[in-house]
C-alpha cells in the first residue's frame, strides 16, 4: 500500500499524473517517450486508499494496515 501510484487522466493518454516518490529514472523515461509528466505530492488522495483487516487462517491470527493517503485504522476483534 506504501507503493508510489500513478494516474492517467482522460486526455488522450498523454499525460500521466504520479506521486513524487516514483523514481526519477522512471519520471524521466515517461517524458522521453512522450508523455506529459505531472508532478504530484508524496501521498496524493486523489489515487486511492485502502484499509483492510484480515485472518490468517493457518494461525487464526488476525492481522491490518492502512492506506497512508487516507485518515484511517485498521482495527479487528
Amino acid at each position: 500500500m506504501n507503493t508510489p501510484r500513478f494516474w492517467q487522466p482522460s486526455d488522450n493518454g498523454t499525460t500521466v499524473a504520479i506521486e513524487s516518490r516514483i523514481d526519477e529514472f522512471v519520471v524521466h523515461g515517461m517524458a522521453a517517450a512522450g508523455f506529459k509528466v505531472v508532478e504530484l505530492e508524496d501521498y496524493n488522495w486523489h489515487l486511492g486508499s485502502v484499509q483492510l483487516v484480515w485472518r490468517d487462517f493457518e494461525t487464526g491470527q488476525l492481522h491490518g494496515v492502512t492506506d497512508p493517503r487516507r485518515l484511517g485504522y485498521a482495527a479487528g476483534f
